[in-house]
C-alpha cells in the first residue's frame, strides 16, 4: 500500500495521509519514503497531553467520487498473519452526492490536524449523479461535538425498529441507555441479537463485553460469539431496510472519547444484503445461552465483574 500511494503521489496524485498519533505510530520509520514521494502525512494529536483522544475514524475518498468509511484499518492483521487470524471486518463504499459527506468531514479532520489553512473544498467536490434511490446519512461525534451523536444514532435505530434489530461489535459496553432501549425492544417483541468475538485482542474488554451480554439474556436479547476469527466489524441492522457502518463501537471510549464516523444507509436492498451477511456469521457462531452462562467457572466468574469494574481505566 505504501509503494502505491507514493507511486501515485510521484504521478501528480494529490495524496493526503492523515493517521492517528497512537494508532499510526508504526508509520513513523516510512516517513522519509512518503515525503520523498510527495504524500502528504499528517497525524492526528501528537501531544501526550492529547493522549486520551484519539481519531478511529477510518475513511478513505479518491478523485471526490468514491468514498469508503467502515471498521477497517490498514494493517497486515488483515491478511491473517497474527494470533488472532483471520479479521471479519465490514466497510460500505459510496459513489453519488454521499461521497460529499466523506470528503468534508476528512477535510475538516486533515485542516485541524496538519494545520493548513482551510482551503475551499469546491475543487474537491465532484458533481455526480445519484445512481440509486438508496439515501445515506454520515454520523460523526467526538470530545468537539456538543451532543453524542453517534450513541444518539444507535438507540434511534434500536428504538426504531419493528421486527428485527442485529449488531455486530468487538467491544460491548452499554451505558444504561442503551441497556434500557435494549431491553425495550426485546420486550416489545423485536429479534434483537448481539455479536460479540469469540477471539479477544483485549482481555478487559471481551470479558466485560460478555458480562454485558449475559445480563441482557433474562430480556430477551440473544447474544452470539463468532468464532471464524476475530470480529472486528461495527454494523447495525434494522428490519433489514436500515444499515450503520462506520467506525463506532458499543463503549464509553467511541461514545465519548474518540472521534468516530458511521455511515447509516435507508435502502431495503442494502439492508436486506446486511442482513444475510450477519445472518451467515450466525451460522459460524455459538449463542451464549443462559444455561450455558451458569455454567462458566470460577475464574470466569471472578473475571467478568473484575474488567468490568476496571475497564474504564484501561
Amino acid at each position: 500500500i505504501v509503494e502505491t500511494i507514493s507511486a501515485k503521489a510521484k504521478a501528480g496524485v494529490l495524496v493526503r495521509l492523515l493517521l492517528d498519533a497512537l494508532g499510526g505510530r508504526a508509520m513513523r520509520k516510512l516517513e522519509p519514503l512518503l515525503a520523498g514521494s510527495g504524500v502528504k502525512l499528517a497525524y492526528f494529536f501528537p501531544r501526550v497531553s492529547r493522549f486520551n483522544y484519539r481519531n478511529h475514524r477510518k475513511i478513505a475518498v479518491i478523485d471526490g467520487r468514491i468514498g469508503y468509511c467502515g471498521g477497517y484499518n490498514i494493517g497486515e492483521e488483515y491478511l491473517g498473519r497474527g494470533p488472532l487470524g483471520y479479521w471479519r471486518d465490514c466497510a460500505v463504499r459510496v459513489q453519488g452526492p454521499g461521497v460529499e459527506q466523506l470528503q468534508i468531514r476528512f477535510m475538516q479532520d486533515w485542516a485541524f490536524a496538519s494545520r493548513e489553512q482551510a482551503t475551499n473544498p469546491s475543487p474537491y467536490l465532484q458533481a455526480v449523479p445519484q445512481n440509486s434511490s438508496a439515501m445515506l446519512q454520515q454520523i460523526s461525534s467526538g470530545p468537539d461535538t456538543s451532543q453524542e451523536w453517534v450513541k444518539q444514532s444507535y438507540i434511534k435505530m434500536i428504538t426504531m425498529a419493528k421486527e428485527s434489530c442485529y449488531i455486530q461489535t468487538p467491544y460491548f459496553i452499554p451505558d444504561a441507555s442503551v441497556i434500557d432501549a435494549l431491553r425495550i425492544a426485546a420486550a416489545s417483541g423485536v429479534d434483537v441479537r448481539v455479536m460479540i468475538p469469540c477471539k479477544p485482542d483485549h482481555m478487559f474488554v471481551f470479558w466485560a463485553s460478555q458480562s454485558f451480554c449475559a445480563d441482557l439474556l433474562e430480556a430477551g436479547v440473544r447474544s452470539f460469539k463468532y468464532n471464524n476469527g476475530f470480529l472486528h466489524a461495527k454494523t447495525f441492522i434494522v428490519d433489514g431496510k436500515v444499515g450503520s457502518v462506520g467506525s463506532a463501537n458499543i463503549d464509553p471510549r467511541s461514545f465519548h472519547l474518540n472521534f468516530e464516523t458511521n455511515v447509516i444507509i435507508f435502502d431495503e436492498a442494502i439492508g436486506g444484503q446486511m442482513k444475510e451477511a450477519f445472518l451467515r456469521d450466525v451460522a459460524v457462531s455459538t449463542e451464549l445461552t443462559p444455561q450455558d452462562y451458569a455454567k462458566r467457572g470460577w475464574v470466569v466468574r471472578f473475571k467478568e465483574p473484575f474488567c468490568r469494574l476496571f475497564y474504564p481505566i484501561t
